[in-house]
Order: C-alpha cells, then sequence, then structure tokens
C-alpha cells in the first residue's frame, strides 16, 4: 500500500510525502510481533541506501520503500519499529522516524522521547533530527506526543534554519482541549511554521486528524473523518525564507481552510479529560454579553472572558462554562503534566462532568457573536497555544491570536473575528513543563511561585485497525 502510494504521488509531482504513526504495524501492535516488524536503520550521516547497500540488516520494508523513493525520486518521512543493540548486546526497539531522500538514502532519522504508554519501546535520547531538502526547506522532525514537550517540541525551534514540520501521529481524541487538528494548528500558529501532519486514522478507537498548517496561521488542508478509510492529501505549500519571532505580535485571523474535510464524524469516539479540579463558571445563555473572570483554585492565576452570545431558540442543545486551571494532569497510564489553561467549553449537560462529551447533533439553539480570553502566564519553562475545536472536530481560524512579554510575564489573548455557531472549545492551552511528571492536582501560588516559492507536499491518512503491512 505505501509503494502504491508513493508512486501515486510522484505522478503527481509531490516532492515530499509523509505517513502516519504506525500506519505500518497497526497502533495495537503485540508486543510478540515487535521483533518481527523491526528493522536496523542506518546512521543519517553515513550516506546509505537500503535499497542499494545490502550489507544491512533491514527488513524488506525498508528496502522496498528506499528503493520507491529512488524509483519515483521523492523523499518519504515513514514510521518504522527500529531495532538497535544495547552496550549488553541486548536488542532494544524504538518508535522511530526516518526520512529518505530521492535517492533512497536515509538522511534523518528521529527516535520518539515522550512515549504513550508505549512500554515495549524505550525512549530516545533527547537528540533533534532535521533535514535539507534539493527543493531549499529544513524540516524538523518528531512525532505524536512530542508535540507539548519541551523536547522535542520546543527545543527543535532553537534551529533557525527549521521552517517546516513533518510529523507522524496516532492521536487519540480526548475533549476539550486534545483533539488532533487543534493540537497541529494551535503548535503551528503558535510558532509561525509549516506543519505537515499525518495521522493513523481508526475512528473507533478515537484515533485520527490530519493536516497541512501555514507559518502565516493559516490552515491549507485538514482532514478528519467517522469513516474507516485512506486518503492521501496533496498540497502546495508555500515556502518561507526564515521563521519571524512572535513574541511580541499578533497572529491574525484567516478563512478556515477551503480544503477541509470532515464526514461522519458522530462516528469518530472521543474521550473527555477530568476538569474536576478546575475552576467552572456556568455560562447564563439568557445574558447577551458576559464579562467574567475566572481564577484557578488556591492561585492568583486568573482568566478574564467577555463574550456576546445570540440565542436563537429556548432551549440550546448544549451549556457552556467558562473554566480556569492551573495544576497537573494525567495525559496517559504512566505520564503527568504541568498545565494552565483558559477557555470557553462545551457540555453536553449542565454539569462539569459532562464537558467535553458530545451530542449526537451540532450545537444549535446559541452562536457566538464574540468571544475573547485574556490571561496573564508566566514565561520560564512554559508555552502558551490556541485551542479551538468545533463540532467537526477540526479547527477555526476565525480569531487573533497575540502575545505580549515582558520579563518573565507573558499576557496571552486571543478573540474571534466572526461568529462561531458550532463551537465546543475556544481558549488557550499552556504547558508549565517544570510541573511534569509532579503529582495530579492543583499548583498553589506557594507551590508555584532555493528558486521556487513552494513545494509540493503530501500526507497519507491511513485507516488501520489492527493491520499488519507487509510490503
Amino acid at each position: 500500500m505505501y509503494l502504491k502510494y508513493i508512486e501515486e504521488a510522484a505522478l503527481q509531482g509531490v516532492d515530499i510525502i509523509v505517513f502516519p504513526e504506525d500506519g505500518l504495524t497497526g497502533w495495537m501492535l503485540d508486543d510478540k510481533y515487535i521483533p518481527t516488524f523491526a528493522t536496523e536503520v542506518p546512521d543519517s550521516d553515513s550516506g546509505v541506501s537500503p535499497c542499494i547497500d545490502r550489507n544491512g540488516s533491514y527488513a524488506n520494508y525498508l528496502i522496498n520503500l528506499s528503493c520507491a523513493c529512488k524509483r519515483n525520486k521523492i523523499y518519504a518521512v515513514v514510521n518504522i519499529i527500529e531495532v538497535a543493540h544495547g552496550s549488553d548486546g541486548d536488542k532494544i526497539y524504538h518508535n522511530t522516524n526516518i526520512a529518505l531522500n530521492r535517492a533512497g538514502v536515509v538522511i534523518a532519522k528521529y527516535r520518539k522521547i515522550n512515549l504513550y504508554d508505549e512500554v515495549f519501546y524505550k525512549p530516545g535520547e533527547h537528540v533533534l533530527s532535521t533535514f535539507t531538502t534539493d527543493f531549499g526547506v529544513t524540516f524538523g522532525m518528531f512525532i505524536c506526543f512530542d508535540v507539548v514537550f519541551q523536547s522535542p517540541g520546543l527545543d527543535i525551534l532553537k534551529n533557525t534554519e527549521v521552517t517546516d514540520i513533518v510529523y507522524s501521529t496516532a492521536w487519540f481524541a480526548r475533549l476539550p482541549f486534545y483533539t488532533a487538528n487543534s493540537v497541529q494548528h494551535g503548535y503551528a500558529k503558535l510558532h509561525g511554521l509549516n506543519f505537515l501532519a499525518a495521522g493513523l486514522n481508526d475512528p473507533k478507537t478515537g484515533t485520527g486528524g490530519s493536516g497541512i498548517y501555514l507559518a502565516d496561521g493559516g490552515i491549507l488542508t485538514v482532514y478528519i473523518t467517522g469513516k474507516e478509510e485512506s486518503k492521501l492529501i496533496i498540497a502546495n505549500v508555500p515556502k518561507i525564507k526564515s521563521r519571524v519571532d512572535l513574541s511580541n505580535t499578533c497572529q491574525h485571523a484567516g478563512a478556515d481552510s477551503v480544503n477541509s474535510h470532515s464526514s461522519d464524524v458522530h462516528l469518530f469516539f472521543t474521550n473527555t479529560t477530568d476538569l474536576s479540579n478546575y475552576t467552572v463558571q456556568s455560562l447564563d445563555l439568557n445574558d447577551l454579553e458576559v464579562s467574567e473572570t475566572v481564577c484557578a483554585k488556591n492561585s492568583e492565576f486568573c482568566c478574564t472572558f467577555n463574550a456576546t452570545m445570540k440565542k436563537y431558540s429556548p432551549l440550546p442543545n448544549y451549556s457552556y462554562k467558562l473554566i480556569a486551571y492551573s495544576g497537573v494532569s494525567a495525559i496517559s497510564t504512566t505520564k503527568t503534566i504541568g498545565l494552565k489553561q483558559c477557555a470557553l467549553v462545551a457540555c453536553s449537560e449542565d454539569n462539569i462532568a459532562s464537558c467535553g462529551q458530545r451530542n449526537k447533533g451540532f450545537p444549535s439553539g446559541i452562536y457566538f457573536e464574540h468571544i475573547s480570553v485574556t490571561g496573564t502566564f508566566n514565561t520560564h519553562d512554559a508555552v502558551y497555544m490556541p485551542s479551538t475545536v468545533t463540532y467537526d472536530l477540526l479547527p477555526t481560524n476565525r480569531y487573533v491570536y497575540c502575545r505580549k512579554v515582558s520579563g518573565n510575564q507573558e499576557e496571552v489573548s486571543m478573540y474571534t473575528t466572526q461568529k462561531l455557531d458550532s463551537l465546543l472549545t475556544f481558549g488557550i492551552f499552556g504547558r508549565t513543563f517544570k510541573y511534569d511528571d509532579h503529582t495530579p492536582g492543583i499548583i498553589t501560588d506557594a507551590a508555584s511561585r532555493s528558486g521556487h516559492i513552494s513545494y509540493m507536499a503530501c500526507l497519507l491518512i491511513l485507516f488501520c485497525s489492527n493491520c499488519l503491512w507487509i510490503i
């Protein structure tokens, strides 16, 4: 299947194709199969093409992929299981991305650092991965969960040559903040770079969401579906000469993508986040205008909200709440992360436990003519990105995102530029890295004191329900 997509992309003039995480094996791979699908990978500075150099212990699929890139003269980013050898000779397995150039040479390798309950893999060392192409773009590369961590998500940006990110993911949706396309767009808009995200599609488990996002905050194309299908997305990506410092600027609004595809999302499973430690204030939908300040529990951290609403039915099918949080939350069965968040969120009923749950139909009975969210944050060891989700599980781009940095403080504000009528989440998603791996709970103030102007890219959205591909 991969070889077919490489050939199809090349026939359409694509320069680089990105495949999803776990696309060759499926994310539910039994650990007994890992040795079967694992392969050695040549070092990226060795200049080795597995297609030509058969001296290594390369799996047939890696050889075939290398030959396909050589034959079709295309770059490819592929997620694989890599086997390496420890100092004692024991085999070590990594969740690894590789980049192959047009000659089939492995030019970059990245071992996933931040594993998501992947107990059979060893985390990669804190080694960043970048590569430069013959079409004049320097890419950074990482995988899935990495996007919300200091290393590599922020550290890779210290390389000022990096203007674009290639990103393989098998992302599990969890409302109100953790949906794939929302996180992808938030990262791209915050940092001002092009972001190519290829997501595995398994809607029954809530896995899916892909897109191409632009350095100006625009959404070039996005895709999510409740259908069990694979799809090749192809787009012309504008090249940027260099990234711009956005620390004291506003990222302006734009139209939502005309190339967005969201179908049968009522069949796409979404989990919910435990908001029991959040400060929650209900929004009175009978008020036309709301201006509220909501503070996190046991903290001076506060969020300011302003909203103008239009109610056109006596019984809207969602309630809305204003939430603020400064604390530590479990993000998987083995990992906790530090968070600071301000958001307006939709709830299927009028209780906090229902926030993040979706009704069968689109939000109706009310729309928001205007929303603004503002908070002041500590910049040390932290990052704050926009987070927006509509009922179709896609981000909106109908807002301005502003940052004003002064010393170790950063005022972040975002406000809408057009009405929103199917809103699930609108707010600021903050990560405070120094509290990672702490016990879940609130954080008290005492505790916190080249010639062408574009290139052609494509993504593979691969339906994979416990699949095993041999290529």
